[in-house]
């Protein structure tokens, strides 16, 4: 299922989103998990967006977003009846 949705992050949640994006790839870099990222857009674009994705998914369901570093889920955000999402961003329209 696609939906599309515009959400603009406050300040503070870039800037949340900035910090969780940095270290979660500092902390997946040093446990020598691969970095799957397509395309020619930076590590730090990349990261930022996904991030800052998933706290916009939060915000919309009314949940917190997962705010761990070291321990991350396989999912992104899990509702308080148990559903998961795994949030996913594009820039691209196809």
């Amino acid at each position: 299922m696609t939906i599309k949705v515009s959400v603009t992050l406050s300040e503070a949640e870039q800037k949340l989103a900035l910090f969780l994006a940095k270290q979660r790839y500092a902390n997946a870099r040093s446990k020598g998990i691969t970095d799957n990222k397509i395309g020619s857009q930076s590590n730090y674009d990349t990261d930022f967006e996904g991030m800052a994705a998933e706290i916009a998914a939060a915000r919309l369901l009314n949940v917190y977003p997962d705010l761990q570093i070291v321990n991350i889920p396989t999912f992104d955000l899990i509702t308080n009846k148990g559903h998961t999402f795994d949030v996913k961003v594009t820039k691209y329209p196809n």
